[in-house]
């Protein structure tokens, strides 16, 4: 789970590189602040990585931001339907933040929970015997 974890938060801050410095044709001092931005969830998620014990939150955390990175990026360089498309660089990682990272987070602590119970339940099971 945590090479999961790294492999994705690590292809996610690729992505916002590419975007920020070969895609952008804008200023540089934009350019450096949109990608701090887009990557905190990534680095985030790099950061709870390094605990042992929630290698399955920070697994499971940039996995939803890299999804709608790649479909704002698929929109936005590759397909690009509307003159508005590239809106999705600045609302794509504020709605990652709010919502995308944080439903990852619960469902990597769900996850992580059902685990210990389970782990817990054989535990005193075997005392009992």
């Amino acid at each position: 789970m945590k090479k999961l974890g790294i492999t994705i938060s690590i292809i996610g801050i690729l992505l916002h590189m590419n975007t920020c410095f070969i895609q952008s044709e804008t200023k540089f001092g934009f350019n450096i602040l949109l990608l701090v931005f887009s990557s905190i969830p990534y680095i985030s998620s790099l950061l709870i990585l390094r605990n042992k014990k929630s290698e399955v939150i920070g697994a499971l955390a940039p996995l939803l931001p890299i999804i709608t990175d790649s479909i704002a990026y698929y929109s936005v360089f590759i397909s690009p339907t509307s003159s508005t498309a590239p809106l999705a660089l600045i609302f794509i990682p504020l709605w990652n933040l709010i919502v995308f990272m944080p439903v990852g987070i619960i469902t990597g602590l769900i996850i992580q929970n059902s685990k210990r119970k389970k782990t817990l339940t054989k535990s005193r099971k075997e005392d009992f015997r």
